[in-house]
C-alpha cells in the first residue's frame, strides 16, 4: 500500500514532458535555443554591415581626399582630360552618400507602443518604443509580460521580424554603394585607356 501511495503521488512522465513545452507545444529548450541561435545571427550580420560600410565610407573619403588634393595637378597638365577625376568623384561620393545612409541609425519614437502593448500588438523589446513608457510602466508591463510566456515569444518574434527588416535595408543600401563603386571604377578605368589611346 504505501508503494501505491507514493506511485500515485509522483508526477506521471507525461506531466513532466507537458512542463518542459511552451504554449505551441514545442519543448521549452529548443524555442529558447532557436531563439538565441536567430538573434546571434542577427547581431553578428549588422555588426558585418556596419563594417562594410564603414569600409566603404573609409575608401571612398580617402579617394575623394586625394582628389581634391591633386586638382592644382590636374590644371596645370592640360594633357590629362578634367573629365576622368570629376567622373571619379562623382562616383565616389554617390557610393560614400548611399555607405552613410545604411549605417545611419534608423528608428522613431512609436506614440502609440502604449496602445498596441495593451491591443497585444506592441513590442516592449524595441528601444524607441520603451522610452515612451515611464520606469514604473515599463517595470509593470514587462514582469506582466515574464508572466506570459506566450506573449514573450510574440514580442521576441515581432522584435526579430524589426532586426529583419533593418538588416535588408542595410545590405539593399551597401549593395548599390558597392555596385556604384565598382561600375564607377570599371568606367573611369575605360575612359582613362581610351583617352591614352586617343592622345
Amino acid at each position: 500500500m504505501p508503494q501505491q501511495q507514493d506511485q500515485a503521488n509522483k508526477p506521471s512522465s507525461s506531466q513532466n514532458a507537458s512542463k518542459n513545452l511552451d504554449p505551441a507545444g514545442a519543448p521549452t529548450k529548443t524555442v529558447d535555443i532557436w531563439f538565441q541561435s536567430a538573434y546571434r545571427t542577427q547581431l553578428s550580420l549588422t555588426s558585418l554591415a556596419d563594417m562594410k560600410a564603414n569600409i566603404m565610407i573609409s575608401v571612398n573619403g580617402l579617394i575623394l581626399t586625394g582628389l581634391v588634393a591633386t586638382q592644382g595637378f590636374v590644371s596645370v597638365a592640360p594633357q590629362l582630360p578634367k573629365f576622368i577625376p570629376i567622373a571619379m568623384m562623382v562616383t565616389c561620393l554617390a557610393s560614400m552618400i548611399f555607405a552613410v545612409i545604411a549605417a545611419l541609425p534608423r528608428g522613431s519614437a512609436n506614440t502609440n507602443a502604449q496602445m498596441e502593448h495593451e491591443s497585444g500588438q506592441g513590442n516592449l523589446l524595441y528601444f524607441n518604443n520603451q522610452c515612451t513608457f515611464s520606469e514604473q510602466e515599463f517595470e509593470r508591463a514587462m514582469i506582466k509580460l515574464l508572466h506570459e510566456p506566450e506573449q514573450l515569444q510574440r514580442h521576441m518574434s515581432r522584435h526579430l521580424y524589426n532586426l529583419g527588416c533593418v538588416l535588408a535595408r542595410k545590405y539593399r543600401l551597401l549593395k548599390i554603394s558597392y555596385t556604384v563603386f565598382i561600375g564607377g571604377l570599371v568606367i573611369v578605368s575605360i575612359m582613362s585607356a581610351i583617352s591614352s589611346l586617343l592622345t
